[in-house]
């Protein structure tokens, strides 16, 4: 199964993916414990996946840096070394007319963009990264898996547990929803950065909204809330309130 995450940055999805991994592992949390969750368990019964999870490993390799620092505002703000400058061409009415170009630096945030949307999803195709993470999402069983191929048959064979906690395009979700997942908003505040990968889902329709505006308490109890609904089968369809979170879109 496939748990994704939407929301503005800060809204809390990496606490909520974080709170569902340990809840399915370890369903007796306390709800004044919140410092468990920054704890490291030899083995979680639910992975936390990233659909930028790719992109950073095709970066890292290309910038020679460790993949776990490109998860850093460090990196997202400094300035990659000279070999990374770009070229922009110079129009007669711009400062620089005197020169047939400028040399313009490049900081890490404007790598990934230009990696993971100019040069791959623009260039090679919208839905690589999606494929690019789901290639992962296979059967468990390798006899079986080989005799079903790349065919998604829930019933012929276990896959996987996943919480994504990235969830930023329709595709994204398209991609959940095709595999039998489910998919939570997570709201707290309003959108710092209107990007589009912020924008995408604001008239989107989802499986539960929570809203993460409270104590951590308050989010723990609405995670349980949710976790306890799928358990027993009492999720409800889009457009149904609910006590503590909500199906219905934003």
């Amino acid at each position: 199964m496939i748990i994704g995450l939407s929301g503005y940055a800060g809204s809390g999805k990496d606490t909520v993916g974080k709170i569902i991994q340990w809840q399915k592992t370890r369903s007796d949390i306390a709800l004044s414990s919140f410092e468990l969750l920054s704890k490291q368990e030899q083995s979680y019964n639910w992975q936390i996946k990233k659909f930028a999870g790719p992109l950073r490993k095709v970066a890292a390799i290309l910038l020679g840096m460790d993949e776990e620092f490109l998860h850093t505002d460090e990196f997202k703000q400094m300035v990659l070394p000279q070999p990374w400058n770009k070229l922009k061409v110079v129009f007669e009415n711009d400062e620089h007319r005197n020169d047939a170009y400028s040399v313009v630096p490049m900081t890490g945030r404007e790598f990934l963009q230009l990696l993971g949307t100019d040069a791959i999803r623009d260039g090679l195709h919208p839905n690589a990264w999606v494929n690019a993470l789901m290639s992962e999402y296979r059967c468990l069983d390798a006899q079986k898996r080989a005799s079903i191929g790349n065919v998604l048959d829930y019933s012929a064979c276990k896959f996987p547990n996943w919480i994504i906690t990235d969830m930023r395009f329709p595709n994204e979700m398209a991609a959940i929803k095709d595999r039998g997942g489910i998919t939570i908003r997570v709201n707290r505040g309003k959108a710092i950065n209107l990007h589009p990968s912020e924008t995408a889902f604001d008239n989107a329709q989802f499986d539960f909204v929570i809203d993460n505006n409270g104590t951590i308490d308050d989010l723990i109890n609405n995670v349980r809330t949710i976790l306890n609904q799928l358990e027993y089968g009492k999720s409800t369809k889009a457009g149904t309130q609910q006590n503590g979170s909500s199906s219905t879109g934003n």
